[in-house]
């Protein structure tokens, strides 16, 4: 018999970032299981745990272990499995226990407690929280002192007082009970209140009865059932509802006939003894349609699908899809939900009313039982890598977790990164090519477009001649076009030709972007607004001005080329609010705008049929950012855009603008030939010692207070390249000197890294350098942030 449990603890702290031992007592052994959620007195506070594992005997070193107070699921809440998870995350990205099981619980907790005083004998402790449901913090602010604390435990512990826990965020999923507390209520009755002894007879004669059918039955309401249990009278409470849930899916077979290699790939997964894929298929290609196929086969086994995109843009394409062939067993998790609404799509999937998750990154978290596969679309996104803590890498994630269910992964893109396509080379994937488009379209032309011819001919136009050409051509033959710019905003930057003055962030070391439409500048780290002058701050002329493009310009610029088309713009200024970028898509779609002009969310694998020309207005901007990634980003995005052309009846055209036509990241997306830019990219990366033949590791220090951030950094260096020196010796770990960032300042926080880059046998030795010197304690004025393998330094 287990008699003690390891708990971990809501609480932030690094210094108490550790399993806790407590005993359980004879009433909570049953209740008690791994995943479930417990409260407890932790560091003379009462905190809300979760249980990781049950013992029978413990160390008997181990003096004074307090008990359990109450435990608060029925069920389990978090499986076995993404326990296990949460501590791979802890240990491979240098995490708290807090931040990674935060990952798996569900968005939306209302933990209420009662404390039941069974042998009237505590008055002079009652505090006014006995004998009704009253809020977690509110019990927790009434208990806030040590001698407090300790008394109620003692009073547990001798069974004076009893404590029951319910979390109301489950109340959808449960059946609501009362039953009488005091049966002699008559004399704490008034004569006049009717209502209260109708309720009250009926609950001696009957004792536990449903909510619903004691106020149908009594013709009474939630508010006399409040006023009987603030009398502690009654007492409420909830349990699960056990009723058969329905386990039949919708399921329409589809008509699309398949392609030789779309079979081929699909009974090759099913039957395959593998369990990694990775679909390498060219834009058009119908791996989305291999997924279904596969997804069909998983349902058949009764197992349950995780199936992520990397955007939400992609979402609305996707649900409408998936529901005509599966119905509404379905969950969708993403961040434009509203909290409510990703509370229900948690319960669905933990009450097994959905066998089949869609969503982001976060999606992998999902509670689901029984793991079949997981999807995951477009691999090659930046969005899969979390940008907060813990920052977690959504296919290493994926990895673990189907060796943790016994599942498989298949990985689908036109563009796989360098990393997956290794691993594919060394047969840890199987690699799988659709070379074709589907009803054997064509693969778009692409027009690589020197702009400094552009200029040398006299067209100083954002657009250049064979661009402007190409979409009044569309528009006139009523086919749509697609403008391509990764950067939002009117402009760049604000500056003063006479003194060079830049307008810059006061809260950030960077320039603000001019947004027209909104009439201000506006960081777009910070969110921090300014208003725009008509003369230089600094010196007063006139000659300051917007430099630089944004989507707006492109806008704009593209009105006054075609003034009688209908354009759109989609980037995060005009697809803020909900269903906003639904409805851009959906007027897309149905032929209701000519040009839609965006950023990168107009990469994600949409499908527009009337698409004939793309213009991409400025290659260079991907291609000149100062990450090893860069020219691997601008193939990705080249390939990824140039995709929505000619996907109908009506061949496409691509227009990619450069002033650097011969970099090879634009030569080999012309072509279409990602094999030969893998293997210049891989060439290179081995070179100069970057992912995915080693590791790196940013560690980056945050501080309000400059002096306080770099002294602490300059010490930290210090004690751990001291620590690692045998590895430095060996040239197993390289350890950059302290650098300011590129953005040395954002939100007023001063940011310093120290960079490490090791071969990824001494990992290990590592982290835990990092953990014992840098990890094992909190703070006050500094923050750190842990980058594994980042995408951008």
């Amino acid at each position: 018999m287990n008699k003690y449990c390891d708990v971990i603890i809501g609480n932030k702290s690094r210094s108490t970032d550790q399993a806790y031992t407590y005993q359980l007592s004879d009433s909570l052994i049953d209740q008690t299981a791994i995943g479930k959620r417990v409260l407890v007195n932790f560091n003379n506070g009462l905190m809300i745990g979760l249980v990781v594992s049950l013992k029978k005997t413990i160390d008997s070193s181990i003096r004074n272990i307090k008990s359990i107070l109450s435990v608060i699921d029925y069920e389990p809440i978090i499986s076995h499995q993404n326990i296990a998870l949460a501590y791979w995350i802890r240990e491979h990205y240098l995490s708290r226990y807090n931040d990674a099981f935060n990952l798996m619980y569900r968005p939306l907790s209302k933990i209420e407690i009662f404390i039941k005083d069974e042998q009237s004998v505590v008055e002079n402790f009652d505090l006014g929280i006995t004998g009704k449901w009253i809020g977690f913090n509110q019990i927790r602010k009434k208990l806030n002192h040590k001698l407090l604390l300790d008394s109620f435990d003692k009073l547990i512990a001798d069974g004076s007082l009893s404590v029951l826990t319910r979390d109301l965020s489950f109340e959808t999923n449960t059946i609501n009970y009362v039953e009488l507390l005091d049966v002699d209520y008559l004399e704490k009755l008034r004569s006049n209140s009717h209502k209260q002894k109708k309720i009250l007879d009926l609950l001696s004669i009957e004792g536990k009865m449903t909510v619903k059918s004691l106020c149908n039955r009594t013709k009474s309401t939630d508010k006399e059932l409040k006023i009987l249990e603030s009398k502690n009278l009654i007492l409420r409470y909830s349990e699960k509802n056990h009723a058969n849930q329905n386990t039949n899916f919708i399921k329409t077979e589809s008509t699309m006939s398949l392609t030789e290699e779309q079979n081929s790939i699909i009974n090759s997964i099913v039957k395959s003894g593998n369990n990694r894929f990775l679909i390498h298929g060219v834009t058009g290609s119908g791996k989305t349609e291999i997924y279904l196929r596969v997804i069909e086969e998983v349902l058949k086994e009764n197992k349950t699908i995780i199936y992520m995109v990397p955007e939400i843009s992609l979402t609305p394409q996707t649900i409408d899809r998936f529901k005509q062939r599966f119905g509404e067993r379905i969950a969708i998790l993403h961040s434009k939900l509203t909290i409510s609404q990703r509370n229900e799509e948690w319960r669905k999937i933990y009450a097994q009313e959905a066998d089949i998750v869609i969503g982001a990154r976060s999606a992998i978290f999902a509670p689901v039982k029984n793991l079949g596969i997981v999807i995951i679309d477009e691999s090659h996104e930046e969005s899969y890598k979390s940008s907060s803590v813990p920052k977690y890498d959504t296919i290493e994630l994926s990895e673990k977790l189907i060796s943790l269910w016994d599942a498989k992964l298949i990985l689908g893109t036109a563009t796989p990164s360098s990393e997956s396509y290794l691993k594919g080379m060394r047969k840890e994937y199987e690699i799988m090519t659709l070379t074709k488009r589907v009803n054997q379209l064509k693969m778009p032309e692409i027009n690589i477009i020197d702009m400094r011819e552009e200029l040398e001919n006299g067209n100083r136009n954002i657009f250049s001649i064979a661009l402007q050409d190409a979409i009044v051509n569309a528009f006139k033959n009523k086919e749509q076009s697609i403008l391509f710019l990764n950067r939002r905003g009117y402009s760049s930057f604000m500056s003063c030709r006479s003194c060079g003055y830049v307008v810059k962030c006061k809260r950030c070391d960077i320039s603000m972007t001019y947004h027209q439409n909104k009439g201000c500048l506006i960081c777009h780290y910070c969110g921090a607004t300014q208003k725009v002058t008509s003369k230089c701050p600094k010196c007063g002329s006139q000659y300051f001005k917007a430099f630089g493009l944004g989507t707006e310009r492109i806008e704009e610029e593209t009105r006054k080329l075609l003034p009688e088309a209908r354009i759109s713009r989609v980037d995060l200024d005009t697809t803020s609010t909900r269903n906003s970028f639904e409805k851009i898509y959906n007027s897309f779609k149905r032929g209701e705008i000519d040009i839609l002009v965006g950023t990168q969310m107009l990469a994600k694998g949409l499908h527009f049929p009337n698409v004939t020309v793309v213009g991409i207005v400025s290659a260079d901007l991907t291609m000149n950012l100062p990450f090893y990634t860069a020219n691997e980003k601008s193939y990705q995005l080249i390939t990824q855009v140039s995709g929505r052309a000619g996907r109908g009846n009506k061949s496409g055209k691509v227009f990619v603008q450069t002033y650097d036509p011969d970099n090879y990241s634009l030569v080999y997306s012309k072509k279409n030939d990602f094999k030969s830019f893998v293997k210049r990219e891989l060439s290179l990366r081995k070179e100069f010692r970057y992912p995915p033949y080693i590791d790196i590791i940013n560690i980056t220090m945050l501080s309000q207070n400059e002096e306080i951030v770099q002294k602490f950094v300059s010490e930290k260096h210090m004690e751990i390249r001291k620590s690692l020196n045998g590895l430095i010796a060996k040239r197993e770990v390289l350890m950059y000197p302290p650098m300011n960032n590129s953005i040395y300042k954002i939100n007023n926080k001063y940011r310093v890294s120290i960079i490490i880059k090791y071969k990824k046998g001494v990992s290990d030795e590592i982290k835990n350098c990092l953990r014992k010197i840098l990890l094992n304690r909190s703070y006050k004025e500094i923050d750190i942030s842990i980058d594994i393998n980042p995408t951008s330094i």
